[in-house]
């Protein structure tokens, strides 16, 4: 058989389409791994909101409201340990105070907060002194129950009681 008559590809021909497509695949690797990290941020940011809307939940119903200082403790979300930190904060309204809560990643409930880091999630809110009751004048309900508790209740399907 003649060198003229063979068909196929030569060596350097089969090196220049690998090594092209060994960048394109790296790219895309790098795209992939790229988005992953982001989705996963994310979904810690979302868990860290989570936990700081419902410190700032917290904090709007305690009966009477929330002394001035800095308070720091610990809540699981998500399958996952978070540690947060409030300040309470006098307002210009002498009615409110302000409320700033702050959520950061932690290992274990004995680590110290890192307050150098950035906290994956911060939320300011304000609570009303409301006649001696949190969030604004929650008032108790008749048998004792919170305006809170008495909608729980109205909501729950047909036989669950909390």
């Amino acid at each position: 058989m003649s060198r003229a008559a063979q068909t196929g590809f030569t060596l350097v021909e089969v090196l220049v389409a690998v090594a092209t497509l060994a960048i394109a695949m790296s790219v895309f690797l790098s795209g992939a791994s790229q988005y992953a990290d982001n989705a996963h941020y994310m979904q810690q940011r979302s868990l860290a909101t989570w936990v700081a809307g419902n410190r700032l939940t917290e904090m709007t119903l305690i009966q009477p409201w929330p002394d001035e200082g800095v308070d720091e403790g610990t809540a699981e979300n998500g399958g996952q340990l978070w540690g947060w930190r409030s300040e309470v904060t006098e307002s210009p309204d002498p009615l409110l105070r302000k409320v700033e809560v702050s959520v950061y990643a932690i290992q274990s409930e004995n680590e110290p907060l890192d307050e150098d880091s950035n906290p994956l999630a911060r939320l300011t809110g304000y609570v009303s002194e409301g006649n001696g009751a949190g969030a604004g004048g929650v008032r108790a309900g008749p048998g004792g129950d919170s305006a809170a508790d008495s909608v729980i209740r109205n909501n729950m399907p047909e036989g669950v009681r909390p």
